[in-house]
């Protein structure tokens, strides 16, 4: 299974002591028709998924001598993936750099035949956060940063066409009023600025999101923050349940009400989850160590047997390894018995779950 990476290799090896897999053969068949086909992802942050090469270009040396961020998997908690994630970040250094990060995510969706995606992009990292850290000596202006990110769409749509991309803005879990406030005014902008509409008149931006570290120090404030947003014509899509327990990923599910959770798993074992629409990232969970138990116990394999709807997405490929065919490839190895029905089911599952079900039925017409 060569398209796996090592770590991959050995959660299934792990796997293969306890249950009857399907031989190498058969999974990478399966893997191999998978990424003949057409896809769609709703979970994935653009960062963390261009090729490493947009990286090494502007690492300096210093930067180099420790391993690169994508190396570094599996990781401790998810503490230890957000310092990758920070080592990452540091390398951007102008403006340019986030329009050519989005050409390359687009043509890396392209290639591997992914053509809607809604992703997370975090302006708040090279603005609030850099100030906040002193991450970088680079501070951009967030409202700067969000016209960069749309700028670089809307070159890498007409440079790719058949693909269709839209934003999910991370406001990020660990921010403050002012912040969302600046947020907020920007967003408002967005919805009056032509620049932020594609030429059918649909935005590029979709939802706002809450990543990073789940808390409720300030759940009252993001709760707030979010009713605004909708007041503005976005949708909700969170990160909860990842990192929290039963009781702050339910408190933040009656708070915030999203239209979309990803991740999730947090409760399964109680009988609760987020049923209204969730994105699963098992890969994800198991190489961030933020879910413990075992590869086949993670509670993706619950929804596959009940036939539970569900989406799939790869979350931070880059820094992981993998991608969204070898997500398939993985349910398919550790659930068994399954055929190439599971990933029709899955994508239709997605299509009917998406955020802009009308951008998503430019390229897939029938099933959205």
């Amino acid at each position: 299974m060569s398209f796996f990476s090592s770590e991959i290799e050995k959660l299934l090896r792990g796997v293969g002591s306890r249950q009857v897999i399907p031989d190498d053969k058969a999974i990478e068949e399966f893997h191999n028709w998978v990424a003949s086909q057409e896809m769609v992802e709703t979970h994935v942050h653009l960062e963390a998924a261009v090729g490493a090469s947009f990286y090494l270009e502007r690492m300096n040396s210093s930067e180099l001598n420790s391993p690169p961020p994508w190396k570094r998997a599996p990781f401790a908690d998810l503490r230890d993936f957000i310092r990758a994630w920070v080592d990452l970040s540091r390398c951007v250094r102008s403006e340019s750099d986030f329009e050519k990060m989005v050409m390359m995510f687009v043509q890396g969706r392209a290639q591997q035949r992914i053509l809607y995606t809604e992703c997370y992009i975090s302006p708040a990292d090279y603005s609030f956060m850099r100030r906040r850290f002193a991450i970088a000596p680079e501070v951009f202006d967030f409202a700067n940063v969000l016209k960069a990110y749309v700028r670089g769409l809307k070159a890498a749509l007409k440079r790719f066409p058949g693909c269709e991309v839209r934003f999910v803005v991370d406001a990020l879990w660990p921010s403050n009023r002012e912040e969302r406030e600046q947020i907020l005014q920007t967003l408002e902008m967005s919805t009056k600025d032509s620049d932020f509409f594609d030429e059918q008149g649909k935005p590029y931006i979709v939802a706002i999101g809450l990543g990073g570290a789940e808390s409720h120090h300030d759940i009252d404030g993001h709760r707030e923050f979010m009713s605004s947003v909708r007041s503005l014509g976005f949708k909700v899509d969170i990160h909860s349940g990842e990192g929290g327990d039963l009781t702050i990923h339910r408190k933040t599910l009656e708070e915030i009400n999203p239209d979309r959770v990803a991740h999730g798993f947090a409760g399964f074992s109680d009988g609760f989850y987020f049923s209204k629409n969730i994105v699963m990232c098992p890969l994800s969970n198991l190489l961030l160590s933020t879910f413990k138990g075992k590869p086949e116990e993670h509670p993706v394999f619950q929804l596959l047997k009940s036939g539970a709807p569900f989406a799939l997405g790869t979350d931070d490929p880059l820094l992981l390894g993998h991608t969204l065919a070898q997500e398939f490839a993985f349910l398919f190895a550790v659930a068994g018995a399954l055929d190439k029905s599971m990933f029709y089911k899955i994508r239709r599952n997605t299509l009917q779950s998406v955020l802009a079900p009308e951008i998503c039925a430019r390229v897939f017409p029938s099933e959205s």
